[in-house]
């Protein structure tokens, strides 16, 4: 029984769309549509109905296309153009719905395609038509004839990053579309809430979903990805550690033992001087040892200095380890193996160097178990070494 009445439902809401409509629409022409095949993956061009449409009738919401930065006038300008001499070849998208419960009607609202709509309305202020059109109306398909409410955001992000006829999502934007993915529930798996996931999966989700529904517009999605869990990381459990979260560590452990605090973490030059006068270095490893060539040469060139006449820039080193994610996912033994090379590594450069190049080592807890002794004060190292 409740089949049946969701089914009426369902017949009534699609009748009263499209009686809107075609109340209004001028006439119709059948196109392929690059985000309906995007999303729904047919292997061929999706084909979709547009309809010729008041574009005065049309309006914006809270759900509109998202777009950090806003519009660009530059691209409207050039859609202006293009739409005068050339036609517009992809329609915007609309969806059709009541107004308020004390209001009559329906209302037309742009659910992609700003760029375009704001050209149209610049053509139509100047009495000029979309050509092959009427002075006034936008091509546009239904949102409400092909998908579901829940898929808006999926949508909007296919669009800002595949469709010609606009300004591409830049980081910002697919950013936007990352954060409210992860709270939608689009990047759960199996039933498992993302922000409880390993960082393993974690990256493995926002690796598909940016495949999925962001495609080849994003050209470094490691980057990306590593801006999202930066921007995120409160709310995600990740294993791996930013060169900021080394120094967070080392200042709330190591700030008393040193009269100093580290504010500059990743930078070349993160330097404080102590009371005695001496200028400490703060230096980080977020890899394995074997990647270490840049960050040696720069604390060798501040320890001794590579220039004759020069006076070294700093007296006491202090680096701070942490291991990457392909070694954390490899378990405890890997973890403590590589760790081990790390201490080897760095005793190796201060024989070789035949004095201290790093005056002091610490090697950062990751697992849950080491977090949890490190929270408690058990244990804020893995290693601590004074060289």
């Amino acid at each position: 029984m409740n089949n049946v009445l969701e089914l009426k439902k369902k017949d009534t809401q699609q009748q009263s769309w499209k009686q809107c409509i075609e109340a209004i629409s001028l006439r119709t022409r059948q196109v392929p549509c690059p985000v309906a095949t995007k999303f729904f993956g047919i292997g061929q061009f999706e084909i979709v109905t547009e309809y010729l449409l008041p574009v005065n009738h049309i309006v914006v919401d809270l759900l509109s296309q998202a777009r950090i930065s806003g519009k660009s006038g530059t691209v409207v300008a050039q859609l202006t153009r293009q739409f005068e001499t050339d036609g517009q070849r992809e329609g915007i998208c609309i969806q059709v719905q009541k107004k308020s419960s004390t209001e009559e009607g329906h209302e037309l609202i742009i659910r992609w395609g700003s760029h375009r709509w704001n050209a149209t309305k610049a053509l139509t202020a100047k009495g000029v038509p979309i050509k092959g059109a009427v002075v006034g109306y936008i091509w546009a398909s239904v949102y409400n004839e092909h998908y579901q409410n829940s898929d808006l955001n999926k949508l909007q992000a296919i669009e800002n990053n595949i469709v010609q006829a606009k300004e591409r999502a830049n980081d910002e934007d697919n950013l936007a579309h990352l954060k409210t993915a992860m709270n939608d529930g689009d990047l759960d798996l199996n039933g498992v809430k993302f922000k409880d996931l390993s960082e393993k999966l974690v990256r493995q989700q926002l690796t598909q979903f940016i495949k999925d529904y962001m495609g080849s517009n994003v050209k470094h999605p490691i980057s990306l990805i590593k801006k999202f869990l930066m921007k995120h990381k409160a709310k995600i459990r990740t294993d791996t550690k930013t060169t900021l979260d080394h120094q967070n560590h080392w200042n709330l452990y190591e700030k008393s033992n040193f009269g100093i605090e580290f504010k500059n973490a990743g930078q070349q030059k993160n330097t404080q001087l102590d009371k005695k006068r001496r200028v400490h270095a703060q230096y980080h490893y977020t890899d394995g040892p074997g990647t270490s060539g840049a960050t040696f040469q720069q604390m060798w060139n501040a320890k001794f200095s590579f220039y004759a006449g020069r006076t070294p820039a700093t007296e006491v080193i202090h680096l701070v380890v942490s291991l990457p994610l392909g070694t954390c996912t490899k378990g405890v033994k890997a973890m403590s193996d590589v760790r081990s090379d790390w201490i080897k590594n760095v005793e190796h450069w201060n024989k070789v160097c035949g004095t201290n190049l790093v005056d002091y080592l610490y090697i950062m807890p990751q697992t849950a178990p080491e977090e949890a002794d490190a929270a408690a004060g058990t244990k804020p190292w893995i290693h601590r070494i004074k060289l």
